[in-house]
């Protein structure tokens, strides 16, 4: 039931109940006050119930966002762990990367080429740097 359907049902009861004091007894006038009342009331509690049940789930979506976030990030540091893993075994001969870089640079450097990182090729055939 939305709000628009309530306050013509409301009105028809206060309307009803205004045209009753002539054709009614006092006790179908009571009854009919009290059906408005209840109707007041339901309509009252289920618009707080409604908004409270929208905020929790909003509130329950922002926190299942955000542990999604933090599962996505933590899956990403242990992706780039493992590759750096990966590579310091497979092409630094155990040294980090960084090491691996500077010896790469350094042997440019004795041959007399301007190190640029678009010349440093992975050595896939071999282990050696």
């Amino acid at each position: 039931m939305d709000i628009g359907a309530f306050e013509r049902a409301t009105l028809a009861g206060i309307y009803r109940l205004s045209e009753s004091k002539n054709k009614y007894s006092s006790i179908e006038n009571i009854v009919v006050v009290v059906v408005v009342v209840v109707e007041v009331v339901v309509v009252v509690v289920v618009v707080v119930v409604i908004r409270k049940v929208v905020v929790a789930a909003v509130a329950l979506v922002a926190v299942i966002l955000l542990v999604v976030e933090a599962m996505v990030r933590a899956a990403t540091n242990v992706a780039i762990e493992r590759f750096t893993l990966y590579f310091e075994n497979q092409h630094t001969l155990g040294g980090s990367v960084a090491e691996w870089l500077a010896r790469r640079t350094r042997d440019l450097e004795v041959v007399g080429s301007i190190p640029d990182l678009a010349m440093l090729q992975l050595p896939y055939e071999s282990n050696l740097p």
